[in-house]
């Protein structure tokens, strides 16, 4: 398959998204990120346009802009160090394990440097997602269980 990288769709468009983790935004909630400046990313087939993978991320020292439901536990830390908090990296379970995570991870992580960033954190399901974080460089800081009342996810962050 030929993919291609997009940003800025549709929220409507990308919902899809919400029902491949525990952990659900409402469009409501991206829209918010949205407007505090978050960056939504997207690889899709080239010729489909069916989405595969998703991915957003937001300066650090914006989330103050967001309510307290939005607000990553640990990420206060990270305030005027010039880091993004990556809410989502997520592909469609009929792509996983098929190197399409992988790819849109590299395309954020190229643009994130791109932009100037130093750091990328966020927190990742004890399964593929901390796994992909793992393989391109990211360091678990701690761990939650029952984060956010659902699963253990693992804090990391990684150097760009």
């Amino acid at each position: 398959m030929e993919v291609e990288f997009i940003e800025g769709l549709p929220l409507e468009e990308t919902m899809i998204f919400e029902g491949e983790h525990s952990i659900q935004l409402s469009k409501d909630q991206k829209q918010e990120l949205k407007n505090a400046g978050a960056i939504f990313l997207y690889l899709r087939d080239a010729e489909t346009k069916e989405l595969v993978s998703e991915t957003y991320y937001i300066k650090v020292d914006d989330m103050e802009k967001l309510s307290r439901d939005l607000q990553a536990e640990g990420s206060e830390e990270w305030k005027g160090k010039n880091a993004v908090y990556c809410y989502s990296n997520t592909t469609l379970t009929r792509y996983q394990r098929q190197g399409f995570g992988g790819m849109l991870k590299d395309y954020f992580l190229k643009q994130a440097k791109d932009k100037g960033y130093d750091f990328v954190i966020g927190h990742a399901r004890r399964n593929g997602s901390i796994k992909l974080n793992l393989s391109s460089g990211a360091i678990i800081i701690r761990e939650y269980p029952n984060w956010d009342g659902s699963e253990t996810y693992d804090f990391y962050y990684r150097n760009l």
